[in-house]
């Protein structure tokens, strides 16, 4: 690979929040267990409930997020990670995710994935590490959006209320 490109490939990986902090030949490391690929639109990178073998970095193009009823939820940007949760938890994948448009991603299968934090500790608890922050930032989003949905709703179950205090005013004669 190029000198120019493999730098660039180091500046997005380092810019991937897993792979925070974790230094510049710990990254060339997992660059080199990385295949890259080449999406044309429409393309599947994985199915719903389909078992998780590899999780991917989208360098350029978009991908979009498909529910078991090909309902599309999201999209994804350029230098975000696709299936990483399954990668690590073993878990099936929860959505289909298919190019939107021509997209190149690297690609690091689990067999690479799992060799790699078995034989690099401190790799492994680097990437560990940011996958616990991620997951609390994750949490901490969601917890802020459920907490403004209760207050939606419990806006909208006053209103409603009062609605049916009008309604029952109006059937009742008390209201001209």
């Amino acid at each position: 690979m190029e000198d120019g490109k493999a730098k660039a490939l180091l500046r997005i990986i380092e810019k991937v929040p897993i792979f925070n902090n974790m230094g510049a030949e710990n990254v060339r490391t997992i660059l080199q267990l990385c295949e890259r690929r080449t999406y044309q639109p429409w393309d599947t990178l994985c199915k719903v409930r389909e078992q998780s073998n590899d999780m991917a970095i989208l360098l350029s193009g978009q991908l979009g997020v498909f529910t078991a009823e090909n309902r599309q939820i999201s999209t994804v940007q350029p230098v975000a990670l696709v299936g990483e949760v399954g990668l690590i938890t073993g878990q099936p994948r929860n959505a289909t995710v298919r190019a939107i448009q021509q997209s190149s991603l690297l690609v690091l299968s689990k067999t690479s994935f799992d060799r790699l934090m078995r034989s690099n500790p401190a790799i492994c608890l680097c990437v560990y590490r940011n996958v616990g922050c991620t997951m609390m930032e994750r949490y901490m989003e969601t917890e802020v959006q459920g907490r403004t949905l209760a207050a939606q709703l419990s806006a909208s179950d006053e209103q409603l209320h009062q609605l049916h205090e009008e309604i029952e005013a109006l059937r009742s004669g008390q209201v001209e």
